[in-house]
């Protein structure tokens, strides 16, 4: 019995460090995360280890499957919307490997505007609407201000006062370079 263990044991060492060769991760330390709200894909992520031919590169936040391409056959990608991703390798190049395997679910990130007036209407002839804009999941070291209107640029904690009912624009910048214009109403 304790020969059968033995081996038994070496086996499962021998497998073990096998499959350690085989696995798909991603070097979440220099992730290119979306810095603007509204930013698109410009999200980055690279495979450290690229032991298989296939990569397919999955959004499981809203669904997009990103097949191959992206630079490497697919090791690299530059054009990940904001979410949760779930990489799938296949056709490894050692027989050791299994078929397919599965990276560890990572996030690229994107701050996400939010616009609150107090009060939510403005009376008529009276500007006396305050806005309060701030960002959900800011990233970090990052400097986030906004203009309303076209006016002067003011931190993203700082609220916009005496607006006056109507059709309004935003705009945001990170370290001082904008994300483009957006519209908002009171």
């Amino acid at each position: 019995m304790k020969h059968y263990c033995k081996i038994f044991l070496i086996l499962l060492l021998n497998t073990n460090q096998l499959y350690s060769q085989c696995g798909v991760f991603v070097d979440t330390a220099n992730m290119t995360h979306i810095i603007c709200p509204n930013g698109g894909p410009v999200g980055s992520a690279q495979i450290i280890q690229a032991t298989y031919l296939n990569y397919s590169w999955q959004n499981i936040t809203n669904g997009q499957l990103y097949n191959g391409g992206g630079g490497n056959g697919g090791t690299i990608r530059s054009d990940l919307d904001a979410g949760f991703y779930v990489i799938t390798a296949s056709s490894p190049y050692s027989s050791s490997c299994p078929d397919t395997i599965y990276s560890d679910t990572f996030e690229v990130r994107m701050p996400v505007t939010n616009i609150q007036s107090t009060p939510t209407q403005a009376c008529p002839n009276e500007c006396n609407v305050t806005i309060n804009m701030n960002l959900s999941d800011p990233i970090n070291s990052y400097l986030y201000t906004y203009s309303v209107d076209n006016s002067i640029d003011i931190p993203i904690v700082d609220p916009f006062y005496n607006m006056c009912g109507g059709n309004h624009t935003y705009e945001v910048f990170v370290n001082g370079v904008s994300c483009g214009v957006e519209s908002f109403g009171i």
